[in-house]
């Protein structure tokens, strides 16, 4: 699987998308990490900083999917509060690998909180998480 440069993931999240005045100001000013976590066997995780917040449509080209689900998670190397978490809708139909990575966060959050899921659910493929900077 070939693994995509910093800046070739910016450009991907970036591409085909209306750059405003806002995000052209912005680009010299990273204001937020962005956290893509592969479905892999190595648990690949990708961190770079972006100008502005993602889009439903960056996050749909990040993540390889038509429709995203947010769900809940907990992870300290990401943050010490809640965050939203990012995921393909239809994950299990379209990549049934398990994104470990992504399943602990939202196990986490859901001890925390007092949730519960079904017994054995987890999350599959690509996963996108996000913090302002």
């Amino acid at each position: 699987m070939k693994q995509l440069t910093e800046k070739q993931l910016i450009a991907k999240m970036y591409d085909d998308v209306d750059v405003t005045k806002e995000y052209k100001d912005a680009k010299a000013k990273p204001k937020y990490h962005v956290y893509l976590w592969d479905a892999d066997a190595d648990n690949t995780e990708t961190v770079f900083e972006a100008p502005a917040k993602p889009t439903l449509e960056q996050m749909y080209k990040l993540i390889g999917c038509d429709r995203v689900e947010r769900v809940s998670g907990y992870d300290k190397s990401v943050s010490n509060r809640t965050f939203d978490l990012w995921i393909d809708e239809e994950g299990k139909f379209n990549n049934p690998t398990k994104n470990l990575r992504a399943t602990n966060a939202w196990y986490r959050w859901m001890q925390r909180t007092g949730y519960m899921n079904t017994p054995g659910d987890c999350i599959t493929g690509k996963a996108v998480c996000y913090k302002k900077i």
